[in-house]
């Protein structure tokens, strides 16, 4: 309690968080029944503050002996949390962690470990690890804890109050962790010398029933067979060390080269994909009509087929929910209750919502929409021609600042790359390695660079100096071509405009991150005309007073 009170000392509540924070109390005092609490926190309203000032005033007059778990989807957000405040246990994957002993990630020091039948006295990990687990305010990234929780470690950690910040993302995050990927490249990572005849009833399937037939009959037999022979292979190595002195030195180096330590990754990714294959099998009897099946080709006719849910509603309680007393999600898009609700599997009897308005000037944020043409289908080889010249004219209205082009899809990042010349543009891959190494050189250089990205919607932070426009090719709407959108747009089709304008509202919140920051937002789409129609209730107050029309003459 120590170290949060000095962590606190520092700040002062903004009435709006301290009425936001007096809700919350109100509620857990007069409505104990209420479990959920969905806060609408845009940008710049210092949801990492009230998170800890909740949990300060949560342990003097509710519970002096709760623990709390605090979680971010992003590593970027994670990592301010554990700089700015020393009262948190914070833990990243094994892979963020430098072994001690050898040279490389704990990740792969812990094979290193196995090879050389040797143990860190002092593995930075495990450290971390067991300081989350007893901590009284543990903080980590959605993908650790999602492993954590479906391994049932964080069963044994008994904490009371679960808060997320960036909400609006674990729902993606929990359908993937139940999702089953089988691909020529993870099929490779397994150690499978015959992956031929594993493709070959690959491609034999059609729908979910030929993909259960296929791993039933074929696919776990293979892989428990593919077990054991590592496995064996494993204990032989094993006894063939103990006949010579194998030392750290003769066991460094890439996993590529060690034999020992590829068998043993492998063993790890058939148990893996195992686990999950069998996980689904279960999920699919509670609820076959909640799955579906893709199958898809690269450009190098290697194929992929992902089995993923509809909805993941149904497996919040049993994984998260089921865990905690009291829940708080933060987001700056929850945007509709009934909506965020029903996406997270939260009873509409149980939760509570409350909106808070933006803190900064609009004249600080403006959004101009000029409308130059539906980047639609149909239309946006069209629509992108006119483009041009816009796009020609913004470059250089902002030519001494820092700033991004949204381009949504790839196709019209290439067709930028193509028909807008500048020596400013920084244009990531799909690969995240190109994306951090590009947002790294957008950050550091004090060139005015530009990114040109349709993967930097979120979690990146362009605050102050790093942008002061941003341009928006086409609505970001979601896209219909892909087998589960349309199944999910049948099935509840307000989802749609919902996910169209949260996406739309977290593009517009990576630019301006505090008061005193300013920048553009400019939207060329006419397709914006119709999310305003009618999709507007949607959109909150302070986003709709910065929208100003401006005529294309």
């Amino acid at each position: 309690m120590k170290l949060l009170d000095k962590d606190l000392q520092p700040y002062t509540l903004r009435k709006e968080q301290v009425d936001c924070q007096n809700f919350i109390f109100d509620k857990l005092h007069n409505e104990p029944i209420k479990k959920f609490f969905l806060l609408d926190l845009p940008t710049g309203t210092g949801k990492s503050i009230l998170a800890l000032s909740i949990i300060q005033k949560y342990l003097k007059e509710v519970d002096k002996n709760a623990k709390f778990d605090v979680l971010t989807e992003s590593k970027i957000l994670q990592r301010q949390y554990k700089e700015d405040f020393n009262s948190m246990s914070n833990l990243w994957g094994r892979n963020s962690y430098s072994c001690t002993q050898f040279a490389c990630s704990c990740e792969q020091g812990k094979e290193f470990q196995k090879v050389s039948k040797s143990k860190c006295e002092n593995c930075p990990y495990d450290h971390d690890r067991d300081q989350f687990m007893g901590g009284i305010i543990s903080l980590t990234n959605f993908h650790m804890f999602t492993i954590m929780s479906m391994n049932k470690l964080l069963d044994r950690r008994e904490s009371s109050i679960l808060i997320v910040d960036e909400a609006h993302e674990l729902e993606n995050v929990v359908s993937n962790f139940v999702s089953v990927t089988l691909s020529q490249k993870n099929l490779s990572s397994m150690g499978f010398e015959d992956v031929d005849m594993i493709l070959k009833g690959m491609k034999s399937i059609v729908v979910i029933d030929d993909f259960i037939d296929f791993c039933q009959d074929f696919l776990l037999e293979k892989i428990e067979d593919q077990k054991s022979m590592l496995s064996a292979k494993v204990k032989m190595n094993n006894k063939t060390a103990l006949n010579r002195e194998l030392s750290i030195d003769s066991v460094m180096g890439t996993t590529k080269n060690n034999p020992e330590v590829k068998l043993s990754r492998s063993i790890e990714n058939l148990n893996s994909i195992q686990s999950k294959i069998v996980n689904f099998l279960d999920e699919y009897k509670n609820d076959f009509s909640n799955w579906d099946l893709r199958v898809e080709y690269d450009e190098s006719k290697k194929i992929k087929i992902v089995i993923q849910p509809i909805w993941a509603y149904p497996f919040f309680d049993k994984y998260i929910w089921g865990k905690y007393h009291k829940v708080i999600l933060m987001s700056g898009t929850i945007l509709d209750k009934k909506m965020f609700n029903y996406l997270n599997g939260i009873p509409e009897p149980l939760s509570e919502y409350y909106r808070i308005d933006s803190p900064f000037m609009v004249k600080n944020r403006p959004i101009y929409y000029i409308p130059m043409g539906k980047m639609n289908y149909t239309q946006k080889q069209q629509t992108f021609k006119k483009y041009v010249p816009m796009l020609n004219k913004l470059l250089t209205k902002y030519k001494g600042h820092k700033g991004i082009i949204h381009t949504v899809t790839f196709e019209l990042q290439k067709w930028i790359k193509e028909e807008v010349k500048s020596d400013r543009f920084l244009l990531p891959s799909s690969d995240q390695k190109s994306k951090n190494f590009a947002l790294k050189q957008h950050y550091t250089t004090n060139k005015p660079t530009i990114l040109v990205s349709p993967s930097m919607g979120t979690g990146v932070d362009l605050k102050d100096d790093r942008a002061r426009f941003q341009i928006c090719l086409k609505v970001p709407y979601p896209n219909l071509g892909d087998s589960k959108n349309k199944r999910r747009m049948k099935d509840k089709p307000e989802w749609y405009s919902w996910l169209t304008v949260t996406k739309f509202i977290q593009l517009y919140g990576r630019a301006v991150r505090n008061d005193k920051d300013n920048a553009h937002f400019i939207i060329l789409d006419s397709c914006f005309g119709d999310v305003l129609r009618y999709s507007g209730h949607l959109f909150p107050d302070w986003v709709l007073r910065a929208i100003k029309e401006v005529p294309v003459k």
